[in-house]
Order: structure tokens, then sequence, then C-alpha cells
């Protein structure tokens, strides 16, 4: 049997469910993974870690590589698992095999500019939601655990530290999620809806979702259509790969350069109030570079063997 009668065999939601299911039982595995690394190999629990203000070295790289490098790899493994099971190239799969086309690049760093107005009004209106008591406690109880954690690996984010926290809080989730989110799950909802746009903002839903920060789902929803759109349009996920680090590297120097005790991600403009008219300004502004992307990809001859986001 052919790779591609196989996947003919087993459509894009089969495809696409596989994925998720892998992803969470890997996400189960490599937790427990997590937590007998830190206790047998690092010799600190990650339980007692929550009540301490103030980490010492080991427990700080406990933190990193049990608490968030591990289980991440679950974004990679689970893509990577499903295209050796129909003897794909993962590379080819993912995206991950060349380089984005220069113009779409710098058109893909022009909307990342100009996207911030609009990042920052989503995440006030966002905030500015009112919700039912009971509702509004478990939104900021998880606001809080999200932020906890951020807090603490922030410790270190000063000197050579600032280097490893770029490492671990903005490179590596982004080409992780990215992977996952744009290199897959898009892939998979583009096949099932027959339509990008559709595809684009269910993988974007799907991105603000599983970050579990309530108070920040409408700028989180932004953020991943734009690297979702800048995904599609390069045909490769190393734009959005690009854009994502961008992202996350300008929210750890804000910190770096403010001393704040929380990081808030995406945005990285929280303190700053965003007029109506900027935002307005901003929205436009998106959809104009989108414009422009879409017939730049449409001017470019790409290889015929070029994996896109068409289904299979």
């Amino acid at each position: 049997m052919t790779n591609n009668n196989q996947t003919k065999r087993i459509g894009d939601w089969q495809q696409l469910l596989m994925g998720i299911g892998f992803w969470i039982l890997l996400s189960a595995l490599l937790a427990q993974l997590a937590l007998v690394f830190s206790e047998n190999v690092l010799g600190v629990s990650l339980a007692s870690l929550s009540n301490q203000n103030k980490l010492k070295e080991e427990e700080w790289w406990t933190l990193v590589l049990s608490g968030l490098f591990i289980p991440s790899l679950s974004f990679v493994l689970a893509p990577f698992g499903l295209s050796k099971i129909f003897r794909r190239s993962w590379l080819d799969e993912l995206t991950l095999n060349r380089a984005p086309i220069k113009k779409q690049l710098l058109l893909s760093l022009l909307l990342f500019v100009f996207s911030s107005g609009a990042v920052g009004f989503l995440l006030q209106i966002n905030q500015g939601l009112t919700l039912p008591e009971e509702l509004s406690k478990v939104v900021q109880s998880l606001e809080a655990q999200s932020n906890r954690v951020y807090q603490m690996v922030l410790q270190k984010n000063q000197g050579f530290g600032t280097l490893l926290v770029i490492v671990f809080m903005a490179f590596f989730p982004a080409l992780t999620e990215e992977v996952f989110f744009r290199g897959f799950a898009m892939k998979k909802l583009i096949g099932i809806g027959g339509n990008f746009h559709l595809g684009i903002w269910l993988s974007a839903a799907f991105f603000a979702i599983i970050h579990v920060q309530p108070l920040k789902f409408l700028p989180m929803l932004l953020l991943g259509a734009i690297l979702g759109y800048v995904a599609y349009y390069s045909r490769s996920i190393w734009a959005s790969v690009s854009i994502h680090f961008m992202n996350n590297t300008l929210a750890v120097l804000q910190n770096y350069f403010n001393k704040k005790e929380v990081l808030n991600i995406p945005d990285i403009e929280e303190s700053v109030h965003i007029n109506p008219l900027l935002a307005a300004v901003s929205f436009l502004a998106i959809f104009g570079i989108l414009f422009l992307m879409n017939k730049a990809e449409k001017e470019i001859i790409y290889p015929e063997n070029i994996h896109d986001y068409q289904s299979d």
C-alpha cells in the first residue's frame, strides 16, 4: 500500500484526532517522566516549588526542565509519531523542509509589528469583560497558576540568565507550538473544512484554549490567526516560528528592563492604554498586509513537490 493510499484511507479528521490523542497521551507520560526526573536525578520535588518565592540554582533548572521542557516535547513527538505511522517524511509533512520566501518573511515581520496595537486592544477588552462571580474565581485561579510558573522562571532573567530564559521561554515554546498547531493541526483543519481561512481560525482557537489563560483568550486568538496566515502564505512554519519567537522574546525583554514580577504572554503592552483609533489603524494594517501576502503568494511559482496546506 502506498503512502498516499494510506493517507486517503484515514482522512484528515481521523489524523487530527489521532494526533491530539497522541499529544494527550504523551503529555501525561512526559509529565510523569518529569516528576521522576526531577525527584531522582535532580533531587527536587516539583510540588514543593510552588510555595517558594526564591529558587535555588538546582530548583530553577528542575522547574525549567521538568515543568516546561520535557512536557512540551509532546507538541513535537505527537505529529512526528503520526508521520512515521503513515511513512511520510516528517520534515515534509510539517513543512519544516524549506525556508520561507524572503518577500513573505518581510511582510510577516511587518504584520507582527503593526499587529501590536490590535493585540493590546483585544487584551483590554478581554480583561474588561464582566464574568459571573464563580466563573471569575476559576478564571483568576487559572491565570494565577500560569503566571506563577512564569514568575519563578523569570527569577533568572538577569545577566547570562536572560539568554537561558529566552531559550526556554521564547525559542523552545515557539518551535514546539508552531510544529503542532501550524505544522500539523492547521493543515488537517484546512483539509477538513476545505477552506484555509476556517482552518487557520479553528487552529488559532485551539491554540488559545490550550494555553488556559482565559483573560488573554482574544489576543491569543488573534496572535494564533496571524501565525497561521504567516505559515500558510509562506508555505513554511519557519516564518511563524520566527514571529512567535520574536513575540515571546520581546515579552521576556520587557520583563528584563521593567523588572516586572509577572510575565503575561502573548501581550507585551499590558501597561499601555491602546487608543481605539490606534487599534483601528492596527486592524486595517493587518488586513492590508494579509492582502499583500495573499497577492504575493499567488505570484510565486513553487516547486511541484512542495508540501503545502492543501488536503491530501
